[in-house]
């Protein structure tokens, strides 16, 4: 069973939410930074508002390409180099999911090669969403297979957007992993959920019901 101290290190706590007001953004970095959380996701807009309310030490992080992939590259490029510009430290980019369904592998190489090495050109951690809910198993192995050579250091199972990760998926990408670390994310809506992801391997979380999770957790 996780405890409090260990999920506001390993949850990434999310509003990427496209109706989102700036108060309710607002009220979100304030129990950010009430419970000193390690770090927080929002949508690129509000990137530099946010800067200006959490704490320095909480780490911001945003997305690209969001949420299944079907922009050009030079548009995830310039997502990475505004979000490290406004103040991220780490961009979760969603892989181009027309190519994996049309088995253009070479694209698909190309394109994580090129992100992966745009993101360090600027500087900000790559997380790559694989939306595993959509893909065949062959299709995870191929990506997973891809993303080990050229050395991403997180995948991320899911966007969360029409699709929901599940334990049985979990357990088939972990075992093949090796040197990537998995964040698991996709409708992850409570404490029970939480412990199981983690149980199961999960390096860390992303969940837009974080702050739920926490107040389940302290009320036992």
């Amino acid at each position: 069973m996780v405890n409090f101290n260990f999920l506001i290190r390993n949850i990434d706590f999310t509003n990427v939410n496209p109706t989102s007001s700036y108060e309710e953004i607002k009220e979100f970095c304030i129990k950010a930074n009430k419970y000193s959380v390690k770090t927080i996701y929002v949508q690129p807009f509000f990137l530099s508002y946010v800067k200006g309310i959490v704490k320095q030490d909480i780490e911001i992080g945003t997305t690209g390409g969001f949420p299944f992939g079907n922009v050009p590259l030079q548009v995830k490029f310039y997502e990475i180099e505004y979000a490290a510009k406004n103040g991220a430290k780490w961009i979760d980019v969603c892989i181009n999911l027309s190519n994996v369904k049309s088995k253009k592998w070479d694209k698909v190489r190309e394109e994580i090669f090129e992100l992966q090495k745009k993101s360090i050109q600027e500087s900000i951690g790559l997380q790559l969403i694989l939306e595993i809910p959509f893909l065949t198993n062959d299709e995870i192995m191929k990506l997973v297979s891809i993303s080990e050579k050229e050395k991403v250091e997180f995948l991320k199972t899911a966007s969360g957007v029409r699709n929901k990760i599940t334990l049985d998926q979990l357990r088939f990408i972990k075992p093949l992993l090796k040197s990537c670390k998995l964040k698991v994310s996709g409708s992850i809506l409570n404490l029970k959920e939480v412990n199981e992801f983690f149980e199961n391997g999960a390096d860390i979380v992303g969940s837009s019901k974080g702050f739920e999770i926490i107040a389940e957790c302290l009320n036992g």
